[in-house]
C-alpha cells in the first residue's frame, strides 16, 4: 500500500473515533486531510493588523481537520506539530471557482502538506484534489 494511501486510511480509521487523537503523526508531503472546508479573513495590507486601521481583508480557505493531526519531519527541517485543527489551503487561480461549491462541506483534500513560513496558519496544504467526504 502506498504512503498515500496509508495516510488516508488513519486519516479516515481516526475520523471514526470522536474524542480520540490518532496514535500516529503524518509527516509533510503528500497526504489526503478530512475536515470542513471554510473561508476565514483576516486583516491585509498595507499593516496586517486591523481592519479598523485601514488594512484591506484577505480572504483565505482554511480545512478544519476532523479528528486535529500530528505532523513531523523526519529530516527535522519543519518543526513538528502537535494537534493542529487548521490548514491553510494555497489554492491555484483556477481552483478557487473549482472547488466553491464544496465550501462549508465535510471533504478529504489531498496534496502536499507543509510548514507555513508567515502565512496565515501554521501548516499548509497545495491541493491536487478536493473531494466531497462520502459519510456513511
Amino acid at each position: 500500500m502506498s504512503k498515500h494511501a496509508v495516510a488516508l486510511v488513519g486519516t479516515l480509521i481516526a475520523a471514526c473515533l470522536p474524542g480520540r487523537v490518532a496514535a500516529y503523526c503524518l509527516e509533510y508531503g503528500t497526504n489526503s486531510l478530512f475536515g470542513t472546508l471554510v473561508r476565514q479573513t483576516y486583516p491585509g495590507p498595507p499593516d496586517y493588523k486591523s481592519f479598523t486601521r485601514g488594512d484591506r481583508p484577505v480572504v483565505i480557505w482554511v480545512l478544519l481537520v476532523d479528528p486535529p493531526i500530528c505532523v513531523v519531519d523526519p529530516d527535522y527541517r519543519s518543526p513538528k506539530e502537535s494537534y493542529a485543527r487548521e490548514v491553510q489551503l494555497v489554492l491555484e487561480e483556477g481552483q478557487y471557482e473549482q472547488y466553491r461549491e464544496l465550501l462549508g462541506n465535510k471533504v478529504v483534500v489531498t496534496g502536499d502538506l507543509q510548514h507555513s513560513r508567515g502565512d496565515y496558519k501554521r501548516l499548509l496544504i497545495a491541493p491536487l484534489d478536493i473531494a466531497r467526504a462520502r459519510m456513511r
